[in-house]
């Protein structure tokens, strides 16, 4: 019986569920302003808004930064203070009243993003691990595989809380390349990418995605499993 060494990869959306802030932060908005100053934020799985004011703090409408926007989640230069990198709207620094307030707004804010964005540092402070190893039969399918990849992640023992999601509707993708393991109902050992690595003994390192129509036009070609390959000689 063939094992594959798996190195797994898990999406936010399957590490924890969102989260959901709102509330008045001090903010400095660099590099446009070094002067701190107060909005009221409202943190959702979408977006991240605040109220933007003139310099009389008089309100001039709502500011939206789309999560996909963010880039980095990092510590600030103090316990009570996070940096947000963005795409479009520079880099927002926010500091809460309080050490309780600010665990809050960090966990949530790393909650949304996806975890190559959050900073190790806060990765370790909240304990967001997305990443781990498993042992995979050459035989499973892939839904077998993500099965077992999401079983053995929920019986980590510092694994957060379920979110709900349906396994049926993940696949795996090559985390090194833009090859897809797409078809839940196929053999691991029917793939190409597979055969290579059990032949040379290198790791699988898979990344657990949604099935989108993008991903399922990508799927490996059908390898025979009993034919002759090249990772074979």
């Amino acid at each position: 019986m063939l094992c594959l060494v798996t190195e797994a990869l898990l999406p936010t959306s399957l590490v924890s569920a969102p989260m959901t802030m709102q509330g008045r932060l001090s903010v400095r908005f660099q590099p446009r302003s070094s002067q701190a100053t107060h909005r009221y934020f409202v943190l959702d799985q979408d977006a991240l808004s605040y109220d933007e004011c003139d310099h009389h703090d008089r309100p001039l409408g709502r500011v939206d930064i789309p999560v996909a926007s963010i880039t980095a989640v990092r510590l600030g230069f103090n316990s009570s203070e996070t940096e947000v990198i963005t795409t479009h709207h520079g880099t927002l620094q926010l500091r809460s009243a309080s050490s309780t307030d600010w665990g809050d707004w960090a966990r949530a804010l790393c909650s949304v993003v996806p975890l190559r964005c959050v900073d190790a540092a806060l990765r370790d402070r909240f304990r967001v691990c997305n990443r781990l190893n498993v042992l995979l039969l050459a035989d499973d399918t892939v839904g077998n595989a993500v099965d077992a990849i999401l079983h053995a992640f929920h019986c980590c023992p510092d694994a957060p809380p379920r979110s709900e999601y349906n396994a049926s509707n993940y696949v795996l993708a090559m985390t090194d390349t833009d090859v897809c393991l797409a078809d839940r109902q196929r053999m691991l050992c029917t793939y190409e990418h597979v055969r290579y690595c059990l032949a040379s003994s290198q790791p699988f390192r898979v990344t657990l995605t949604l099935a989108t129509d993008d991903v399922l036009v990508r799927d490996e070609a059908f390898v025979d499993p009993y034919a002759y390959s090249m990772y074979e000689m």
